[in-house]
C-alpha cells in the first residue's frame, strides 16, 4: 500500500511547488545565487544577487508574476527564496513576507505579469532583499537556496545552497 502512496505523494508535491506531474523535463535554465558578504549584522540589509541562464541551444521565455514590495523592490512571485536556520526550520517571515509568500496572491501585494524570451546562453540578474521577506534578526547560521518554476519543462529548478551568518 505504501510502494502506491509513494508516486501520488511526490506527484502532489511536485504539483504545489508550481510543478505538474504530467511531465517532468529537464530544466531549461540554471540559477546561481550569492551574497555581497556571508556575515551580516543582525538587523542589517541582506541582499541576495540571482542570477539565472539559459542552458539551452535555443531561446526560452522566462516569467511569471512578479510582486512589488516596500521601496518599490520588485520580486518574481513565483521565485521562491527558502531560509532554514542551523536546525533546518524555516525562518520566520517579516510582515512583508507574510503577505508575499504565506498567502496567495492579493489585491495590493501583486504587480505586473512578466514575460520575456532569454536567448541560448544568456542570462539575467537581479537582487532579493531577503532581510525584507525574512526576519533574521536572531544570530545564527542561515542556509539558504532559490527555487523558480520552468513552465516550459515543467520542472523546479533549485539553485545552489549558501550560508548567512548573522551576528549581534
Amino acid at each position: 500500500m505504501t510502494a502506491l502512496l509513494r508516486p501520488l505523494l511526490a506527484a502532489a508535491v511536485f504539483t504545489l511547488l508550481g510543478g505538474s506531474p504530467a511531465h517532468c523535463g529537464e530544466p531549461s535554465f540554471s540559477l546561481t545565487i550569492s551574497l555581497a558578504q556571508d556575515t551580516a549584522k543582525a538587523g542589517s540589509e541582506v541582499t541576495v544577487k540571482i542570477v539565472l541562464k539559459n542552458i539551452t541551444d535555443h531561446e526560452i521565455r522566462i516569467g511569471g508574476i512578479r510582486r512589488t514590495l516596500p521601496a518599490d523592490d520588485v520580486v518574481p512571485a513565483n521565485c521562491r527564496a527558502i531560509v532554514t536556520d542551523a536546525k533546518g526550520a524555516p525562518a520566520p517571515y517579516t510582515k512583508y513576507g507574510e503577505r508575499m509568500w504565506s498567502h496567495p496572491l492579493e489585491e495590493g501585494v501583486n504587480g505586473t505579469g512578466i514575460f520575456g524570451p532569454m536567448e541560448a546562453g544568456g542570462q539575467g540578474a537581479f537582487d532579493l532583499v531577503l532581510s525584507r521577506l525574512y526576519d533574521l534578526s536572531k544570530p545564527g547560521k542561515y542556509t539558504i537556496e532559490v527555487k523558480y518554476p520552468d513552465y516550459d519543462n515543467e520542472v523546479i529548478v533549485r539553485s545552489n545552497k549558501i550560508v548567512l551568518t548573522i551576528t549581534e
